[in-house]
Parts: structure tokens; C-alpha cells; sequence
């Protein structure tokens, strides 16, 4: 969790190869905790670089020891991002099967898939 804030905090400071350095060396660390992993994927979300954000996502897919609702609705908003709602409904759908509780994704999925 600590490289986690500290990349984070790197790239703040706009020293964006050096904090993509720290979340992967905690990724590595601990290839199945999501906090290096979404942290990342914030990062490359704000920078408005969606593919590379799903990419990161997916690697947390991969090494992840169990389903979890908020990485579901992480994957949801990446897809949606994408326009590829299918994906994301999917998504969304298992986010609530595991328990995700704000109800706005479901929604934000409707209304993309109506446009």
C-alpha cells in the first residue's frame, strides 16, 4: 500500500515514470493487491489514457486471489470510458452480485448503452 501512495504522490509532482517505477515494483511485490494496480490505473484514467488503464486493470485481473465489487466497478467505468457498454454492464452486473452498494453505476451503464 505504501508504494501505492508514493507513486501516487510521485506523480503529482509530474514525475510520472518514476511513480509508473514505484506502483510496478509494489505490483511486483504483491502481484495479487489491487492498490498499486488501480492506483495506476487512476493515473493513466486522468491522463485520459482509458486503453492503458484497462491494460493495468487487467493484469490485476489475472493475479487477483478473488473477485472484489470495487474492482468490478473499476472495470465498469474503464469499459464505459471505452464504449464498449456490454463489458461494462457485465461488469457492473457482477459488481452488485458481490455486494457494491452505490447504485449510479448501474444507471451510468443504462444510460450509455441508450446513446
Amino acid at each position: 500500500m505504501v508504494t501505492a501512495h508514493y507513486g501516487t504522490a510521485l506523480n503529482r509532482q509530474g514525475k510520472h515514470q518514476e511513480a509508473v517505477e514505484m506502483w510496478n515494483r509494489g505490483i511486483n511485490a504483491k502481484p495479487a493487491s489491487r492498490e498499486s494496480y488501480f492506483t495506476m490505473a487512476e493515473a493513466l484514467l486522468a491522463e485520459k489514457k482509458a486503453k492503458e488503464a484497462l491494460e493495468v486493470l487487467l493484469r490485476y485481473e489475472k493475479a487477483k486471489e478473488s473477485d472484489a465489487p470495487d474492482a468490478e466497478a473499476f472495470l465498469a467505468h474503464t469499459y464505459i470510458q471505452l464504449g464498449e457498454y456490454d463489458k461494462a454492464r457485465g461488469h457492473s452486473d457482477n459488481a452488485y452480485r458481490l455486494g457494491y452498494t452505490l447504485s449510479g453505476l448501474r444507471n451510468k451503464v443504462e444510460r450509455m448503452r441508450k446513446k
